[in-house]
């Protein structure tokens, strides 16, 4: 699991604002927005998920909801 900081760090780095009260996974997906992607971290479906290359994919399959 990415720490908490590395999270926030990471949405600094992209120019994020106004961040501190959002939950781990709505930061998440504010990145994954910002990165020009879908904010799909942590959906029902993310365990067939197919991008290889995403940041967060590891993550985000080990809490996904298995079907």
């Amino acid at each position: 699991m990415v720490p908490l900081k590395q999270i926030q760090a990471r949405a600094k780095q992209l120019g994020l604002i106004s961040f501190e009260n959002l939950s781990r996974d709505n930061l998440i997906r504010a990145i994954q927005i910002k990165e020009g992607h879908d904010p799909c971290f942590d959906a029902p479906w993310c365990n067939l998920c197919e991008r290889e290359g995403c940041f967060w994919r590891e993550e985000c399959q080990s809490v996904g909801i298995s079907f």
